[in-house]
């Protein structure tokens, strides 16, 4: 057997065009500033045209295509890689319907001897089960060449952080905490609230000391009125997840889900009675997802998963990732080397300034010293704002010693200046980092 893969992205992964401009993502100067094109944004006729490979310094799912291309698999229209762009503000049952679209021309093109892996990342990996398990799309001639889901950072079960994004307390990428609010609420975008828990998660607790933790229904209509939810997103939401069942998968299709353990992450969420409504706390812990997704929720009991390190945006560009990945696909030691190297992640990726951030290095196992500098050196700089145009740099001192660790977590303040920051680690102050992400320092909205 031969495999061919499509890759699905996760929401806010596409590019969204209208009549040819760009509308998503945003410029390099919006990552700093605020983000201008919200009148487009709201507009529900967007195309999609490809999945975001990569913007400003940030690499994308560039990262994870190129490692594709180089064990064998090439896009194009004669190719066995294709990538799936949809509209991720739709409800994701219509990008399932386009999915379902792709997957039959593609199955078409392919010979007798190919079968298809979906590679979803994040709310992707919703998309892809909701084709392979509602029943809706069992009849599609592309159907039965579907071998295998791979699912990367996927909440299966939800996230609370959605419920914190759709009561405005979660900036992402280009936009500020409000536009998140705006556009999760807008009747006609219900894909945000798709990746709220399910009905009876209890994932949301009454914070009352009368109460004793009693987890709240969302769903139900005074606690929804309280936390000023949508009501047409909310049912939206209830119809998505019903159509989701891990019992209904095709049995002839392999499912493997590589899920996030060692970032900080709102597991859950406290709701907190202000008079006739609920505000909303996060439950945040410590190594318990990816910063988005809690474990909980990306893996789940029957499922074959891989725990893997990485910040939820970026999870599968880590090489504990990719090498798995590289067996999963037949390419083992292709997609990444099995000599073990250092990573480094930083949660959240995008802050206000001198906000509070966790930087990781993940390390080879059995490491009982580390000694160097995390380094944050100013890329790009926001006009008006000193030091303006200077590439400011500062670094932190790290050394331990002690028990064999296999990543170590320093929690630390932001720079002072706004910016695009490359945050590496280095063995001192004059190497070259041994690895690097890069972190965006906002003006605050």
């Amino acid at each position: 057997m031969k495999i061919a893969i499509i890759l699905i992205p996760g929401i806010m992964g596409s590019v969204l065009e209208d009549n040819g401009k760009i509308v998503w993502p945003g410029s390099i100067l919006e990552l700093m500033r605020p983000y201008n094109h919200m009148d487009s944004l709201r507009k529900p006729d967007l195309v999609a045209t490809d999945v975001i490979r990569s913007f400003s310094l940030f690499s994308q799912y560039d990262n994870i295509i190129d490692s594709l291309e180089k064990a064998g698999f090439q896009e194009g229209s004669e190719g066995n890689l294709r990538v799936f762009p949809y509209d991720w503000r739709k409800d994701n049952e219509l990008a399932a319907t386009a999915l379902a679209d792709l997957i039959d021309q593609f199955a078409a093109s392919l010979g007798p001897d190919y079968r298809i892996t979906l590679l979803a990342h994040s709310m992707g990996g919703l998309i892809g089960r909701c084709y392979l398990e509602s029943g809706i799309f069992s009849n599609r001639p592309g159907f039965t060449t579907v071998a295998s889901l791979i699912t990367m950072g996927t909440p299966h079960r939800g996230a609370p952080m959605a419920l914190s994004a759709a009561v405005g307390l979660e900036k992402r990428l280009f936009l500020s905490a409000e536009q998140v609010q705006e556009i999760a609420n807008n009747d006609l975008f219900p894909s945000l609230y798709q990746l709220l828990p399910p009905q009876h998660e209890p994932f949301a607790w009454n914070r009352d000391v009368k109460e004793n933790f009693k987890p709240e229904d969302i769903y139900e209509v005074n606690t929804a009125k309280k936390l000023g939810l949508s009501k047409s997103n909310l049912e939206a939401a209830q119809r998505f997840h019903k159509l989701l069942d891990l019992a209904r998968r095709p049995l002839n299709v392999r499912y493997f889900f590589f899920a996030g353990t060692k970032e900080e992450t709102t597991s859950g969420v406290q709701l907190v009675a202000d008079g006739t409504r609920f505000s909303v706390m996060k439950m945040q812990r410590s190594y318990s997802g990816d910063g988005t997704v809690p474990f909980w929720s990306g893996s789940q009991s029957g499922i074959q998963t891989e725990p893997v390190s990485g910040e939820h945006g970026t999870i599968y560009q880590g090489r504990g990732l990719k090498l798995i990945l590289g067996g999963l696909l037949g390419k083992r030691g292709v997609l990444a080397t099995e000599t073990a190297s250092i990573e480094i992640s930083v949660n959240p990726p995008v802050v206000n300034l001198e906000s509070t951030i966790r930087v990781t290095i993940n390390l080879p196992i059995g490491n009982q010293t580390l000694a160097g500098v995390i380094r944050l050196c100013r890329v790009v700089a926001t006009e008006g704002l000193a030091p303006t145009g200077k590439r400011y740099t500062t670094n932190f001192q790290v050394n331990y010693s002690g028990p064999e660790i296999d990543h170590l977590t320093i929690v630390m303040k932001a720079p002072e200046y706004a910016g695009i920051y490359e945050v590496g680690f280095a063995l001192d102050t004059n190497a070259e980092p041994l690895a690097k992400t890069t972190l965006v320092v906002q003006l605050a909205s």
